[in-house]
């Protein structure tokens, strides 16, 4: 089953990453940033409240085949604005030590928080979290179309 879920994130991740530019050329990067999260939401708040395989898996392959796909290239189209010797440093710091500090501590509130929590608990920290994304994904756009203009 492992491999066949695997199977279909690939596929889905290949045919988002052909169709990248164009979903980024009807909504925009900043809509993206925000759509993300608000699609890995919907599976994931169901799976949250219908623990089941099903809602489990339909959640593990939208969030990979998006985080392949439309939000690394989304991700990358950030850099963009900024002058060369910003894009390099910002980049090295981000892909070196944020980017292992967020895995990192969502890592510590999966082992600590939500060990001993019970589902409901489970379900207000997730979706605490997802609220966060979304907030912070609002403001990144601001900023990105701040930094264009």
């Amino acid at each position: 089953m492992s491999g066949k879920i695997y199977a279909l994130i690939d596929t889905l991740s290949l045919f988002l990453q052909l169709g990248t530019g164009l979903v980024v050329k009807t909504l925009g990067l900043g809509s993206l940033l925000i759509a993300i999260p608000l699609l890995i939401s919907i599976p994931v708040t169901a799976s949250t409240f219908i623990a089941n395989f099903l809602t489990h898996a339909t959640a593990k392959v939208t969030s990979k085949t998006l985080d392949y796909s439309l939000f690394r290239a989304s991700k990358e189209l950030l850099y963009l604005p900024l002058n060369y010797a910003a894009k390099t440093r910002a980049k090295a710091f981000i892909d070196m030590f944020g980017y292992r500090f967020a895995k990192g501590g969502a890592s510590l509130v999966l082992l600590f928080v939500l060990a001993d929590a019970n589902s409901k608990e489970r379900a207000y920290v997730i979706l605490s979290g997802l609220a966060l994304w979304i907030w912070l994904s609002i403001l990144l756009k601001r900023e990105h179309q701040n930094a264009l203009s």
